[in-house]
């Protein structure tokens, strides 16, 4: 053994560097992204997955073996960007979004400096440190180990890898069964080599790490492509639908005579339902949408539950614009854009007098594809800020096309000033809001007066052109965030203004309940009218989170519909149902 660890001496320093490298970037990632509890088992099981990643370099030859230098960028590359992820969503990067160019756009590229911490540079050094180890030990030109010998060192690692995942297993077990929980040690080593699909991508990293994380991963996300809908799934999507309680459409109902009034959807991003209402230093932080809140004629809702998944922004669009919830594992904009959905345009027959403006290219997220398939006869992307803010700028063009459009038209605005780290150039800040610009609380405050202010001169320019009165206006979350960075849900908010009706309603619901309360609001009873519940419906107090977290309580038969909602809506989306109904007006 020793004339063994002699001659391949370099050989074996490169992989016990390579090992030690990979495992401190394995601890700093565990502990960034709370999966770290520093237990015993889990160093082990760290140790050896290294070890193991790194003892390939015993079977390669020549300079074959810049493979393992190689995959230790990949995985420092995989550490990096997913710790980023992390604290902007709280969540892991879904893999079928690594390899999306769509992923990637000035706005991720623009949060990334203030994701950045001193320690994150080590995911560079590591790595770096491993391919000058590669280059000085003249990895490439040393011997080779014999085939056989290099398969049984490789072999014993991979026995003391199975063997700490067992001890993790176990461990695991010694947790829940210390929390009363029903559980075995068979369920647990069961969790590791059995895919769950509904399991999130941190539940499924967690005490695994990467090997057995992007086998879950890829398990996961193949059993979720697209598939034909046999009759017995067709069936139960079908009574399903039938099956959700519906508010019957009085033909005197006050909401009757908004059915020839334009509809004006504003999407805000990040807008948080407890930023609402707020002040600082006597400075009314949102005045204008504390004002609209109470005025007459409006409908309001500050407790809705974000229900966005893998989509984050997209999914709140796909949400308001379908009636149907996002998928788990994997976003609907990216790889399902092509399918047929009843959106709000179609849904209003409007597919001729509506558009949708955004700030950002088309490309991101795919809304080029999205816009079409919900319905929208015009796209207008890629502003020119010009000196105004983001927002300003999306109102400004949005008051331009509607003096185009047919009326009663339909105007989606999707604001963006908001967006995360918060720093749209032209946003001025006011002096109760001014500190130190890494205050990411007070930057978002700015960020809201901003859209407030742009808000009120947007609504000010509509009732100086005779449209306000001749419109409902919308204003609704895209989805909640933490400036903090901390994982804390908030509430988010649904605003109905100039509706004929004045409700505040302070039951829980979700983003899915918006569709319907949209066609209720405007008028229109149609086949479709999504899987959610009417807002208005005083019976629908309730909602389910993408984790299957429930908020609220409607009565057993409602809240049973809205937990099977999810797993409805990835029927329809999969196997593209809404395609095979003749009755729905959809993009063919």
């Amino acid at each position: 053994m020793r004339d063994l660890l002699t001659k391949y001496k370099n050989t074996f320093s490169f992989l016990c560097l390579t090992a030690v490298a990979l495992a401190v970037m394995y601890v700093l990632f565990d502990s960034a992204t709370d999966a770290f509890p520093a237990n015993g088992s889990q160093l082990i099981l760290i140790g050896t997955e290294s070890l193991f990643l790194s003892s390939f370099i015993l079977l390669l030859r020549g300079r074959w073996r810049v493979v393992v230098p190689v995959l230790t960028w990949i995985a420092a590359a995989f550490f990096l960007s997913n710790l980023f992820y992390y604290r902007y969503w709280h969540d892991l990067l879904p893999l079928a979004q690594i390899f999306n160019k769509e992923s990637y756009n000035s706005f991720v590229f623009g949060s990334v400096p203030s994701l950045l911490r001193p320690v994150d540079c080590l995911f560079i050094i590591l790595p770096f440190c491993v391919s000058l180890a590669y280059r000085f030990l003249g990895i490439s030109r040393q011997a080779d180990i014999s085939l056989k010998k290099g398969t049984a060192a490789v072999a014993c690692v991979f026995i003391l890898w199975i063997g700490a995942q067992a001890l993790a297993a176990y461990a695991s077990f010694r947790y829940w069964r210390s929390a009363d929980c029903p559980t075995s040690f068979a369920s647990e080593i069961k969790k590791r080599f059995v895919p769950e699909r509904n399991s999130s991508r941190l539940a499924q990293w967690y005490s695994r790490e990467l090997i057995f994380y992007l086998y879950h991963q890829a398990c996961t996300s193949a059993s979720m492509s697209a598939f034909s809908l046999d009759d017995e799934a067709k069936a139960e999507i079908a009574q399903f639908v039938e099956s959700i309680p519906r508010r019957s459409m009085a033909e005197d109902s006050v909401f009757a005579l908004n059915k020839d009034k334009n509809l004006i959807l504003i999407i805000v991003e990040s807008l948080n339902a407890d930023a609402i209402g707020n002040s600082i230093s006597g400075l009314r932080i949102t005045p204008t949408l504390d004002s609209l809140i109470e005025s007459e004629g409006t409908v309001s809702c500050l407790k809705m539950i974000p229900q966005i998944s893998d989509g984050s922004s997209s999914d709140g669009q796909f949400i308001y614009n379908t009636g149907l919830l996002p998928l788990r594992g994997d976003a609907v904009a990216m790889s399902f854009a092509g399918n047929s959905f009843p959106g709000l345009p179609f849904a209003l027959g409007r597919e001729e007098a509506s558009a949708e403006v955004i700030f950002e290219s088309a490309d991101v997220w795919n809304h080029s594809r999205t816009s079409e398939a919900y319905g929208y006869g015009r796209l207008v992307n890629n502003l020119d800020a010009d000196g105004r803010t983001m927002d300003e700028s999306v109102f400004e063009c949005g008051l331009s096309l509607m003096d185009s459009l047919p009326r009663p038209f339909l105007a989606e605005l999707v604001s963006l000033s908001m967006h995360y780290p918060y720093n749209d150039p032209n946003v001025q800040t006011p002096l109760e809001l001014r500190s130190d610009n890494r205050d990411m609380g007070l930057r978002y405050l700015a960020s809201l007066h901003a859209f407030d202010k742009a808000l009120a001169e947007f609504l000010n320019r509509l009732k100086s052109r005779g449209l306000y009165d001749d419109s409902v206006i919308f204003i609704v979350s895209d989805h909640d965030n933490e400036p903090s960075g901390e994982p804390i849900r908030h509430d988010i908010v649904f605003i109905a203004a100039n509706t004929g009706a004045t409700l505040k309603v302070e039951r829980p619901v979700g983003q899915i309940d918006v569709y319907p309360t949209i066609l209720e609001i405007m008028g229109h009873d149609t086949d479709w009218k999504g899987l959610g519940v009417s807002i208005l419906d005083a019976n629908n107090s309730s909602s389910v989170g993408a984790d299957g977290t429930f908020f609220g309580a409607s009565g057993k038969v409602v809240d049973s519909l809205k937990a099977r909602a999810w797993d409805i809506s990835e029927l329809i989306i999969r196997g593209d149902w809404l395609a095979t109904q003749p009755s729905l007006k959809t993009r063919r």
